[in-house]
């Protein structure tokens, strides 16, 4: 049920009941005036009925009538003087059913003859709006008032929030404090700073469920400033102003997904496989030294997208949609694998590091030193520096020479016990080229590639045997006694005599 009250005073000054509502604007004018006003009842679309409210109403108008004040504290004040006597009164029912929302056309508060939504002081106290802190003169200061334009739409609900004709989404003055909205630390207006505001801008919509933070008509993903504080978000060190830096907010985009789980850490609305920039800072991320943005720089960060997964237990190490065995850049630095001195991105470079595609498994264990998907025993390139093994003086990447290096292939197997020298899926036995260093056995004048010539060498194939203890000197496979070429170098024995 709504009542409408029609008071005809004289003289009147603002009085309100708080149960029903009811709100006689202060006039200072001497002349018989209208004052229309709108009752609600509170919590309830239909309300009490008109004779439960009558006796609340009767009281006011009386205090309005003789001057009294109210003193039994129930709720009703008035402060009209004795001598300005209420010359008409006039209830008149009104269908409860008709849309509320149509009222505020009608609304002229200080019925000044403009609109309130064309009136530059609604209330008409002299004050205009955008310096009033109670714009609409209902007693309730602005912060407090669910209702700050006193269009009878709750603030959470009114397209216009501050009743000056210009709808939310295209108001740069969203509660009309005369403050922008790019520089206003109170969007909303309702008292509570952007940095601590559940709804940043007051629509009932908590900011984690909203797709429009900042309520100015463009969805977040779409939004080159989420927060609408006026910095863009690749330059803003808090995207959705929150109060928490990008590098410390668990939740970047305040999208109410924490950014480990969150598959648009930025909110930009491109998932993070697919975006070139994953945290929003305006940095590539091959250029980006912290690609998640979570303040810890790749070398030192356990995981480098941000996506929960430990480096060493992620697939896609960078995030970029490809596996890292099937990524030419698995650390995401901008740095070919083949060309990066720390392929990883862990801070420690390719020589000194004993994880060198830092997947969790050492290169003595690991079946794929350099992380490109092809199993060392078939890998031409087993550290992946882009160098063919039969050309790379360091074939395991480990930063020693092959000729110095005592496991040549990085397996953990010292090259005197390994049957497989070069790591590539050969027996020594049967490998034409046992030291992997493209030079054939019977041309090379280091067999098994120790730096020391084979005429030299105590021990021509590296098998760990002395020659002269070795059945097979060579390491061919083919013992002393039957074997042409004893030493491998390409000559008949009986030739060389």
């Amino acid at each position: 049920m709504r009542l409408c009250l029609k008071f005809y005073p004289a003289k009147s000054k603002a009085t309100r009941d708080p149960l029903l509502g009811v709100r006689i604007s202060e006039c200072p004018m001497s002349n018989l005036r209208v004052h229309l006003h709108y009752a609600f009842a509170s919590g309830s679309e239909i309300g009490p009925s008109e004779s439960e409210c009558r006796p609340y109403i009767e009281k006011a108008i009386n205090e309005l009538k003789t001057g009294t004040t109210n003193d039994d504290d129930d709720g009703m004040q008035s402060d009209q003087p004795a001598d300005d006597q209420l010359e008409t009164v006039e209830i008149e029912d009104v269908d409860s059913t008709e849309d509320r929302k149509k009222l505020p056309k009608e609304r002229d508060i200080d019925e000044d003859g403009i609109p309130n939504e064309e009136d530059s002081d609604i209330d008409g106290d002299v004050i205009p709006n955008e310096q009033d802190e109670d714009m609409d003169g209902d007693g309730i200061l602005n912060i407090h008032d669910e209702d700050m334009d006193g269009d009878i739409i709750p603030n959470t609900e009114d397209s216009d929030m501050d009743g000056d004709g210009v709808p939310n989404v295209e108001d740069h003055d969203l509660d009309g404090d005369g403050v922008p909205n790019t520089e206003d630390h109170d969007l909303d207006g309702d008292g509570v700073p952007n940095v601590e505001d559940h709804d940043l801008d007051g629509d009932g919509v908590p900011n984690v469920q909203d797709h429009d933070i900042d309520g100015d008509g463009v969805s977040n993903v779409d939004d080159h400033d989420i927060d609408g504080d006026g910095v863009s978000n690749v330059d803003d060190h808090d995207i959705d102003g929150d109060g928490e830096a990008n590098e410390e907010d668990t939740d970047i985009d305040g999208d109410g997904v924490p950014n480990v789980e969150d598959t648009d850490i930025d909110g930009d609305g491109k998932r993070n496989e697919d975006d070139k920039d994953i945290d929003g800072d305006g940095l590539l991320n091959e250029e980006d030294k912290d690609i998640d943005g979570d303040g810890v720089l790749n070398i030192d960060d356990h995981d480098i997208d941000g996506d929960g997964q430990r480096n060493e237990e992620d697939k896609d190490i960078d995030g970029d949609g490809l596996l890292n065995v099937e990524d030419h850049d698995i650390d995401g630095d901008g740095v070919p694998n083949v060309d990066d001195q720390d392929i990883d991105g862990d801070g420690d470079p390719n020589e000194k590091d004993t994880d060198l595609d830092g997947d969790g498994v050492p290169n003595l264990e690991d079946k794929d030193i350099d992380g490109d998907g092809v199993p060392n025993l078939n890998d031409n390139d087993l550290d992946g520096d882009g160098i063919p093994n039969d050309e790379d003086d360091d074939m395991d990447g480990d930063g020693i020479p092959n000729d110095q290096d005592d496991d040549m292939d990085g397996d953990g197997i010292p090259n005197d016990q390994d049957d497989d020298m070069d790591g590539d899926g050969i027996p020594n036995v049967d490998d034409d080229d046992i030291d992997g260093d493209g030079i054939p056995n019977d041309q090379d004048n280091d067999i098994d590639g120790d730096g020391i010539p084979n005429d030299e060498d105590d021990d021509i194939d590296g098998d760990g045997i002395p020659n002269v203890d070795d059945d097979d000197i060579d390491g061919d496979g083919i013992p002393n006694d039957q074997d042409d070429d004893i030493d491998g170098d390409g000559f008949q024995d009986l030739m060389e005599l």
